[in-house]
């Protein structure tokens, strides 16, 4: 290069615009910073106040911009109300993102973080209006295949409250979070653990409560897990009188006993429950990770637990594109992931492409309060119906597969309760489980049919597998709304519940129903009466006598006058191939895996033909294993004959307080 030529280049160089001059490709910040604090490395580390500066976003070696990547290293403490890291006004591009990378070893804890959605602050992290922003560590710490939980928290960094919940001495309620995310396009949740922003303990027995003229001490079996300022109430205990007062804890002394004030009453009784009422109706205010008008969001790999509802998706001012949630661990939470649909174009698809794979769900009975207020109701999944506008707003394309519904779902509502309205909805390969003791009123509920306008077009089930165990009583296994139409149901293992299949839908609502196995509910449950395997207005197929519900029949052998199936309610060729099986005879082991001479090995239809675009996972199953381009398929979430290493799924797990 001539000297003439390499001036001019310096020269373009030097006056070129600073957002088109490289931008620095790592700084390392901790909470106060280090050394020179000019962020070129951990001994010279900037200090928090540099992410929230947005002169610090633009061109040059110390700027943050397209491809940098922020280390974040140590501990980060702020005090209890606060916001934690809000991130300045600055962007990555596709294929380019801003990294705010959380180093091994990273804690971000308050006592407990503030949370105003109106104001779009709180939580550790908070980015707003800026684009492709990834936030989390390298290493993947959700679930392993098959959607198998970690045994631990193994991410790369954590983001905490450390004194909020039923356990602590807090006083009063807030709104409370970790991470909040709002109007950004291409921004990644990934690889990070996020704990203890509520540890709601589910209700535990009260020996007795003792008052005069108002002082009262309430007795607890053994150590009472309650903290000064929790709200209580105390159904079942006569002194009390009602199920649904609610009081302060003003005392406890590490003992078994609790103080609080009651007016002024006076006297002893036995027996009642305490239950934690604290944060009430707004619960769902207590988020993991809160979303609004954020499209291309991608929440992955990490480890949640302990929090009011995990994932919240507020219905965004307008449409939204593309949300993915997968191989996460949740667990300890009343809504693991909750969302409404966008405002459309005059009721049109507000939310397109949500894509629900992958993933751990876990226990949610702590957050059991139905003796009391019942203000929870526990769900895996909740999408939420519009009940704001007419016509209503409504999912398209959702993709809900490769996950597991397993632990203690307490007095839950649904493991699924979709009861927004979508159109072309697919649920394909989970593995549906509950502790027996679990009373689903659905565990699986689609569809609404109480607001005017709802609707579920084209919803298809297409080899789930429950795996609750012999007859569990409650409600439904699987609940369809009368608004659904198109539906298929195909290669399908239902069991466990009162009802296996309950819907008010027309006959006409279904496309086909065949190739499935339907639990003998009169063989599992011991012969009790009033069991049903389907449920129409009117019209329903018993399973309490041998003659109605023999587990060696198929269902188009079995239909004697007076009872009712898939197959005399919505015409001929459906449920010809579908079989009535007890849980023995399905055979399968503790992750819902079919063993040698399960009947549900081989007894499919094959279903290649369906696996094209978004639905190609369909054709390898929840293992990932591929299915057979010719021949049947085996019914429910796995192939017979592949990979079955992985470990059982844990059950009974408690709400446990971590300090990371």
């Amino acid at each position: 290069m001539t000297r003439t030529r390499y001036c001019v280049l310096l020269l373009c160089l030097m006056l070129a615009p600073r957002h088109l001059r490289a931008s620095a490709t790592d700084i390392w910040v901790t909470q106060n910073g280090a050394g020179s604090q000019n962020g070129t490395s951990l001994a010279n580390a900037a200090s928090v106040s540099f992410l929230s500066s947005g002169g610090n976003c633009g061109g040059g070696s110390s700027k943050v911009g397209p491809g940098t990547t922020i280390h974040l290293s140590g501990t980060f403490t702020f005090p209890q109300g606060a916001a934690g890291i809000v991130f300045m006004s600055c962007s990555g591009t596709s294929g380019n993102p801003i990294w705010l990378k959380t180093e091994p070893g990273f804690v971000c804890q308050s006592p407990a973080f503030g949370w105003n959605v109106g104001n779009t602050t709180g939580g550790c992290f908070q980015v707003n209006n800026d684009n492709y922003i990834k936030i989390g560590g390298a290493t993947p710490c959700g679930t392993s295949p098959g959607a198998i939980p970690p045994t631990s928290n193994n991410c790369d960094g954590t983001i905490q409250n450390t004194a909020y919940g039923t356990p602590y001495a807090f006083s009063g309620f807030q709104q409370s979070g970790g991470i909040m995310v709002t109007r950004c396009t291409g921004c990644e949740i990934s690889s990070i653990a996020i704990t203890n922003l509520y540890v709601n303990l589910a209700p535990w027995p009260i020996a007795s409560i003792s008052c005069s003229n108002g002082s009262c001490t309430a007795t607890c079996p053994s150590a009472c897990p309650v903290g000064v300022g929790i709200l209580l109430s105390f159904p079942g205990n006569s002194l009390i009188g009602s199920n649904t007062a609610k009081f302060t804890v003003t005392g406890n002394k590490g003992g078994n006993t609790i103080e609080f004030t009651d007016g002024s009453v006076s006297g002893t009784a036995s027996g009642g429950t305490a239950v934690d009422e604290s944060t009430g109706s707004q619960h769902n205010n207590i988020n993991s990770v809160f979303s609004s008008n954020d499209v291309g969001l991608s929440i992955h790999d990490n480890y949640l637990t302990n929090a009011g509802w995990g994932i919240l998706l507020t219905p965004p001012s307008a449409p939204t594109f593309n949300i993915r949630f997968y191989n996460n661990y949740t667990n300890g939470m009343d809504h693991m992931f909750a969302g409404g649909p966008a405002a459309g174009s005059n009721g049109g698809a507000g939310t397109t492409g949500v894509y629900i794979y992958g993933n751990y769900f876990g226990n949610m009975n702590n957050w059991d309060d139905s003796i009391a207020n019942n203000y929870h109701h526990h769900d895996g999944v909740h999408l939420q119906i519009d009940t704001w506008d007419n016509p209503q707003n409504y999912f398209e394309n959702v993709y809900i597969y490769n996950n597991r519904f397993g632990g203690n779902a307490g007095t839950p509502n649904d493991w699924l309760f979709l009861r927004a309205s979508t159109s072309n909805m697919v649920i394909f390969n989970n593995v549906v489980g509950c502790q027996n003791g679990s009373m689903f009123p659905d565990i699986v509920g689609i569809g609404d049919q109480t607001y005017k306008g709802s609707f579920t077009t084209n919803p298809a089930l297409y080899n789930n597998t429950y795996t609750c165990g012999a007859y569990g009583g409650g409600g439904a296994a699987l609940m369809w709304a009368s608004t659904a139409t198109g539906i298929m149901f195909e290669n399908n293992f239902i069991a466990s519940q009162k009802y296996l299949v309950t819907t008010s839908a027309p006959t006409a609502a279904f496309s086909m129903a065949d190739y499935n196995i339907y639990e003998a509910l009169w063989t599992d449950s011991g012969m009790r009466t009033g069991e049903w395997l389907f449920s129409w207005p009117g019209q329903n197929t018993r399973c309490d006598t041998p003659s109605v519900c023999d587990p060696n029949s198929s269902m188009s052998q079995n239909n004697p006058a007076g009872a009712y199936s898939f197959q005399n309610l919505i015409g001929t060729g459906n449920d010809n191939h579908s079989k009535v099986k007890t849980y023995a005879q399905v055979n399968l082991d503790s992750n819902g895996n079919p063993r040698g001479g399960s009947a549900m090995v081989g007894a499919g239809a094959n279903l290649t033909s369906l696996c094209t675009g978004d639905l190609v996972p369909l054709c390898a199953d929840i293992l990932g294993n591929p299915r057979p381009t010719s021949g049947a398929w085996n019914i429910g979430a796995y192939q017979a004959g592949q990979n079955t290493s992985a470990p059982a799924a844990p059950e009974g797990l408690a709400a446990t307080v971590t300090d990371n």
